[in-house]
């Protein structure tokens, strides 16, 4: 018996599939379904019903996993204490996150990950947290932070670590009429053109009318330029908001929205994943999160420093906009 041979059973059985977990582990399915036929044989058991929908644990195969995922994570605890130094870590690190965490989070982590793990190639890559999931679940990321909506359930065979929860704002431009306020009811705003690729906003806005799109982009650069000359409402966490160069120079006013809405964040990881090398990246992430989540938090937008907002002409694109339905 292999511990090799017991972290191919829990891939298995957690995708359902030998041909998956082969993808996840990134090794030929011949291999996985060779092994699990040997320690089937060594055990004289059947640890898994083979049928055109997957494969299934037995019942005797379900204390099998039981005692192979004690004893992976037993192991995991002992490389990771091996591993403690961290100029010892090699290899390669792929990690995916969503645009609000990367600017907010993620860019004041990254220079103590790779103090931390000076030999380690870290490759970071952005998409939305639907797409990261699935990534995660065929293994092209090792792990992925990713922002969904509380209570939203996860796919079994990830393991979902928690990091924060923050809420949505509405955000607007310094001389829009609407920056003189401090909040917003989301009925008011389906009647605005926005830019928000958040299917949490898309799905709110929704009960109220048809939100109308003034672009599609999840480039966050253009799409802050657009909301702040005025031309659309757009929608971001106020985690993403802390320290926005946009909100300190006052070029974007944030507007509380008067439907509370919500995102939570996690560090999302495959729960086949024995990497010792990600289990001791993911530790020091939960680290840093924690560290720099206290400094996010305690940074408020005093009442004095509210933007009111521009008179005159150059104001209200917006309004404009508005009326032109």
């Amino acid at each position: 018996m292999r511990l090799e041979q017991l972290s191919y059973i829990v891939a298995a059985a957690d995708a359902a599939s030998i041909s998956k977990a082969a993808r996840h582990l990134h090794v030929s399915q011949p291999c996985i379904s060779q092994a699990i036929l040997a320690l089937e044989d060594e055990l004289g058991i059947n640890i898994f019903i083979r049928s055109r929908k997957g494969i299934f644990p037995t019942e005797q195969g379900e204390i099998v996993l039981e005692r192979a995922r004690e004893i992976i994570s037993k192991v995991g605890e002992l490389c990771f204490l091996e591993q403690d130094d961290g100029s010892k870590v090699t290899g390669k690190l792929f990690l995916g996150t969503i645009p609000t965490l990367n600017h907010s989070l993620l860019s004041r982590t990254l220079p103590h990950i790779k103090v931390r793990f000076p030999k380690l190639e870290i490759y970071i890559s952005e998409n939305s947290s639907d797409v990261l999931k699935e990534q995660v679940l065929d293994g092209e990321v090792d792990l992925a932070l990713v922002g969904l909506p509380p209570l939203c359930p996860i796919d079994g065979q990830l393991e979902a670590i928690s990091i924060t929860k923050s809420s949505i704002m509405a955000c607007v431009g310094k001389s829009s009429p609407l920056a003189s306020r401090t909040s917003i009811s989301l009925r008011e705003l389906v009647q605005y053109p926005i830019i928000s690729t958040s299917p949490t906003v898309i799905r709110e806005l929704s009960r109220y009318g048809s939100p109308q799109h003034f672009f599609h982009c999840r480039n966050m650069e253009a799409s802050k330029i657009a909301i702040s000359e005025g031309f659309a409402i757009g929608f971001y966490t106020a985690l993403a908001l802390k320290f926005d160069p946009y909100i300190k120079y006052n070029l974007i006013v944030p507007l509380r929205i008067e439907e509370p809405l919500e995102l939570a964040f996690y560090i999302l990881r495959r729960r086949a994943d024995t990497s010792s090398v990600n289990r001791c990246v993911l530790e020091e992430l939960r680290n840093q999160f924690a560290n720099i989540g206290k400094l996010l938090h305690s940074v408020e937008w005093p009442d004095s420093d509210k933007p009111q907002g521009v008179s005159g002409d150059d104001g209200g694109c917006l309004e404009q906009l508005k009326n032109q339905k």
